[in-house]
């Protein structure tokens, strides 16, 4: 997750995003790393100790630009789970990785005295339409 500019931001900017990659954060089926650079207890204070808000991109889905979305790739390994599908195993996958995620996240929110302003969950669409759905 890195560590926040130092000494606040120039020039009166006080807002720093950051996503929160599926494929980083959950290498394997059932594993959620926080440790070390992934600390999403720790971000928040180093930020709040500078005086920047943070929205935080939790994903599933954090952007096109990242590998994947983000997504982690032992998704389509897995038997039954379709990536960004309504599947029930690709649906309790994510929820299973989200209510990872809240445990460290929630005492941060702004609503309780921290830094996080904003907790997105998924940039781009997670599931598919119907209509976009291959028959």
């Amino acid at each position: 997750m890195g560590r926040p500019a130092s000494h606040g931001a120039p020039d009166g900017l006080n807002t720093i995003e950051t996503y929160v990659p599926w494929n980083v954060h959950s290498p394997h089926p059932g594993e959620i790393r926080l440790d070390a650079g992934l600390d999403l207890s720790g971000f928040p204070d180093l930020a709040a100790a500078e005086d920047l808000h943070v929205p935080l991109r939790l994903g599933p889905h954090i952007c096109a630009k990242w590998e994947g979305g983000g997504l982690s790739s032992w998704l389509p390994a897995e038997e039954d789970i379709e990536p960004r599908s309504r599947g029930p195993r690709c649906l309790k996958a994510v929820d299973d990785y989200l209510a990872a995620l809240l445990s460290p996240v929630l005492p941060h929110l702004s609503t309780r005295g921290g830094p996080i302003l904003a907790v997105q969950p998924v940039s781009r669409t997670l599931v598919r339409s119907p209509r976009s759905t291959p028959q």
